[in-house]
């Protein structure tokens, strides 16, 4: 899932087209954080204590081709993983604050 994917995605599944672009960027921000977060943290496990170094420098210039490319060498899967991680981040999201508040 590339990140046009990732954004239609949310917008799609949160039904976000009703809000205004402002707001809406806020949300794409907001869960595109949550789940680079969330795939970080779940496929570091997979990148060999040698080039953990090299991850650690491509984080912290928010080079997200470079993490890919290294991770992607890893873990054959990457792409499914990186999907997986969305949808729940995304459902997770829903359920706390859509649904949340659809309920009040």
């Amino acid at each position: 899932m590339n990140g046009s994917q990732f954004q239609q995605y949310i917008i799609d599944k949160l039904d976000l087209e009703h809000l205004a672009p402002g707001d809406r960027v806020a949300v794409l921000d907001r869960l595109g954080r949550l789940a680079m977060q969330e795939v970080i943290a779940t496929l570091l496990d997979a990148i060999p204590e040698s080039e953990r170094a090299e991850f650690d420098r491509l984080v912290a210039a928010d080079d997200d081709a470079g993490m890919m490319a290294l991770t992607g060498k890893h873990v054959p899967d990457f792409d499914e993983k990186i999907s997986t991680i969305v949808e729940r981040v995304v459902n997770e999201y829903r359920e706390l604050v859509v649904d949340g508040e659809e309920a009040m």
